[in-house]
């Protein structure tokens, strides 16, 4: 899959989820996770809303990391708080406003559970980021500026399809455009190889511990979460301040480094079968109460 930003096209690294059935381990870090030689540049958004063609739907957080792609060290790191415009303190403040009705048709169609902006900026902690505040546009300027500085960048994110789209997008109205870049999905890595890999290996000690963090129950069946902040958690890595961009981006690099380290320890594990259940949406069975205290 690619994502077409602004004319210029950006290669996922991972392939869509139905042509990975079947693609191991071994495969996955050997040929699609070839990083040595490539800057990762690690990013998140905050942004008030869900359609970035809406300028009331702006861009509130940015925040980004150049790390290397052989070593996972830290290189560089940029952080912004984004002023509101005044079409998105309108969106705040009038319910009855087009932007207002319009921000809300559009969570309800996606069934979001927000009901009001106003809370997403309480949720991702806005008025208290210490970070320097800047307008959207020099933000984006800015990150644009922090891939160009790198050679062979990849642009990684979490659910990477919605980052890159709202950065591309909110580029675009002032005139910019993303560099030529590859894409890497964590969110990917989660749910079709770790997700998979620690259910088949549910019975062995450290793959049962995760699997029982990452196992979200609905009735005799459940699914294993692939949630940012609770794939941190299960990795004992810190998500007090989940949903800051800033936090985010950090676990984000914790929770990659390590899935990798567990996938290499587990690379001749056969995923098969739960792979194919995490692409089809398969529901996960419910191990019994008796199983679970045996695991343990």
């Amino acid at each position: 899959m690619s994502y077409i930003s602004n004319h210029i096209k950006l290669c996922d690294l991972i392939p869509e989820s139905k042509k990975l059935c079947g693609i191991t381990i071994d495969v996955l870090l050997d040929t699609f996770l070839n990083l040595e030689g490539k800057t990762l540049i690690m990013f998140d958004l905050e942004t008030l809303g869900l359609d970035p063609e809406h300028d009331y739907a702006q861009i509130t957080e940015v925040a980004v990391w150049a790390v290397k792609g052989n070593d996972f060290e830290v290189v560089e790191k940029l952080n912004y708080g984004v002023n509101l415009s005044d079409v998105s303190k309108k969106l705040l403040t009038d319910p009855n406003g087009f932007e207002r009705l319009n921000w809300e048709r559009i969570r309800k169609k996606r069934k979001d559970s927000i009901t009001d902006p106003n809370d997403i900026l309480k949720m991702t902690q806005y008025y208290d980021l210490k970070c320097e505040h800047v307008d959207e546009k020099t933000a984006i300027s800015k990150f644009i500026d922090f891939i160009n500085k790198y050679d062979n960048p990849v642009l990684v994110a979490h659910n990477a399809g919605f980052d890159v789209k709202f950065v591309g997008s909110r580029a675009s109205t002032y005139q910019m455009e993303l560099p030529t870049a590859e894409v890497l999905d964590t969110l990917k890595i989660s749910r079709y190889f770790f997700g998979p890999a620690i259910e088949t290996l549910s019975e062995n000690e450290d793959a049962g511990e995760l699997f029982r963090s990452l196992f979200r129950s609905s009735g005799t069946h459940g699914h294993i979460s692939s949630k940012l902040g609770e794939l941190a958690t299960a990795f004992k890595l810190n998500s007090d301040n989940w949903h800051t961009a800033s936090a985010d981006v950090k676990m984000m690099h914790g929770v990659l480094v390590r899935m990798l380290e567990f996938l290499r320890e587990n690379h001749d594990t056969d995923i098969k079968k739960s792979q194919e259940r995490a692409i089809f949406r398969q529901p996960t069975k419910r191990t019994s109460k008796k199983s679970r205290k045996r695991k343990k």
